[in-house]
């Protein structure tokens, strides 16, 4: 973890990304019902880069690398058990 930033500190880093994935998943349900497959395409991409954030994230509160490879249900799993110990 970065010596400038506290555990607490990246714990809401990984609830910010939580939030703005859910911010894209909106966006992607409401390009997707306008049939704006480029704004859809473009949320897609913007949650896909929070994933990957949160991936980083992860590995850091955990202290290990496992968490960049997990599979996908794997890792929800790992971020909801992170959750639950706050």
């Amino acid at each position: 973890m970065p010596r400038f930033l506290t555990g607490q500190d990246t714990r809401l880093l990984l609830e910010m990304c939580i939030d703005a994935e859910a911010h894209c998943n909106q966006r992607i349900e409401e390009a997707r019902a306008k049939g704006d497959s480029d704004g859809a395409a473009d949320a897609i991409q913007q949650k896909e880069k929070y994933e990957a954030l949160k991936r980083r994230i992860v590995a850091e509160i955990q202290g290990d690398g496992d968490s960049l490879m997990e599979d996908s249900m794997v890792f929800t799993q790992r971020v909801k058990d992170l959750r639950g110990k706050q």
